[in-house]
């Protein structure tokens, strides 16, 4: 059994993340964009056991589509990472409203991490639409309202956990 969260970049995906592999006990595994075979790449690393993830082949079709970068995976082996994923985990989706998104985008600004910042701020609007595509196929949707609301979400992840290692054994 394993975890996946994803979403955009400013969601809330680090903090919930760190927040439930804590309560599971488990490891965490940040997966970016590396160079290379992305199917085997993530196919592989969904063989993992006990592990919460953040970001997944998701974000990487994301945002090659969002960046204009070639499509990392073919139909058959993106459905293939998702039925991999989704057979022993869980698929949590962080998704705040747009408007969220950009005043936390603007507060990295403000904050000095500048110049990509404000190239992601001016496409969060698209990437916002990409992520909400995403809603049907997730099992849980964060939005990233406050810390009751991450404290809920993180509980709902682990009974989701709990209730379909059961069903798995």
């Amino acid at each position: 059994m394993n975890v996946f969260i994803e979403g955009p970049n400013g969601s809330g995906k680090s903090t919930l993340a760190d927040y439930v592999k804590n309560l599971l006990r488990w490891d965490q595994l940040n997966l970016h964009h590396r160079d290379g075979d992305q199917f085997r790449r993530y196919l592989a690393e969904y063989g993992r056991d006990k592990t919460v993830f953040v970001r997944a082949h998701w974000s990487e079709a994301v945002y090659s589509r969002l960046f204009g970068r070639a499509k990392p995976f073919s139909a058959k082996e993106y459905k293939t990472l998702t039925d991999a994923a989704t057979l022993r985990g869980v698929y949590v989706l962080c998704l705040p409203n747009g408007h969220v998104l950009k005043e936390r985008y603007q507060a990295r600004i403000a904050q000095g991490l500048g110049g990509a910042m404000q190239e992601k701020l001016e496409a969060i609007d698209s990437e916002w639409a990409m992520w909400s595509q995403e809603r049907e196929r997730a099992d849980i949707v964060y939005h990233s309202l406050d810390q009751n609301d991450m404290f809920n979400t993180a509980e709902w992840i682990v009974r989701m956990v709990r209730e379909r290692e059961v069903v798995n054994v």
